[in-house]
């Protein structure tokens, strides 16, 4: 949002442990003029309130954070709203899991995400194909993301012969990261977080009467969490 020159934002999420550390990371690294932020509980389907400030408040964006369930009625009573203003938020509010009961809502929601299923390299072009052959869709990042989780330790398990009782020869192997990511590059930090890139998609019509998040740029190359020297594993 900051790259994109935006001015102002109205910050929204679900009150949870999730909602707020997404939201108060956004606030930290974002420049410009922050509404809220406001969380809802995580039983509010009725956003008419929110909406009611989020109006008022001329915001030039909206940064939510809604996975899935609550996302549905916020996108959806947010394009009823007639409000003008772009939604930026993450690779669980928009979907190809959630396109089908959001509809239009979803259109022009710009989303970060640590994966594509457009990325163009030969792991994930094979992850790809394959899941669209058994399930007739793009898969998305839940799936995505355990595909890779697989490989990780079907890695380091080789690397130990199968001896995973050797906990440190595993962790190590592990750490090592040793395998072909569907996501990019991909290494642990000194905290065990993934330094990774930071793509950004948009929702779009796909050309076929359906819609597709369509991968855009790369955000933050090989980007990596701003406390990690604070927490760092010793293991």
């Amino acid at each position: 949002m900051t790259q994109k020159g935006v001015k102002s934002t109205y910050m929204i999420g679900v009150d949870n442990p999730a909602g707020r550390q997404k939201l108060a990371g956004a606030q930290r690294t974002f420049k410009g003029q922050v509404f809220g932020p406001v969380f809802t509980p995580l039983d509010r389907t009725d956003f008419s309130a929110e909406l009611a400030q989020i109006r008022a408040a001329k915001p030039e964006s909206i940064y939510v954070f809604y996975p899935v369930a609550l996302a549905i009625p916020f996108l959806k009573q947010f394009a009823q709203s007639g409000i003008k203003a772009m939604i930026y938020s993450e690779d669980t509010t928009a979907s190809e899991l959630s396109f089908p009961a959001e509809g239009a809502a979803a259109l022009g929601v710009v989303e970060s995400t640590s994966w594509s299923a457009d990325l163009d390299n030969p792991a994930n072009r094979k992850f790809v194909a394959a899941f669209i052959k058994k399930y007739g869709r793009r898969p998305t990042i839940f799936a995505a993301l355990q595909y890779d989780a697989i490989k990780l330790l079907d890695h380091a398990v080789t690397a130990v012969k199968g001896k995973v009782e050797n906990k440190d020869a595993f962790r190590a192997a592990l750490r090592k990261a040793d395998f072909h990511s569907i996501r990019g590059p991909f290494r642990f930090n000194n905290n065990h977080f993934p330094i990774q890139n930071v793509y950004i998609s948009d929702v779009e019509k796909d050309g076929r009467g359906g819609m597709k998040l369509a991968l855009k740029a790369i955000i933050a190359k090989d980007g990596q969490d701003d406390v990690h020297q604070q927490c760092p594993m010793k293991n």
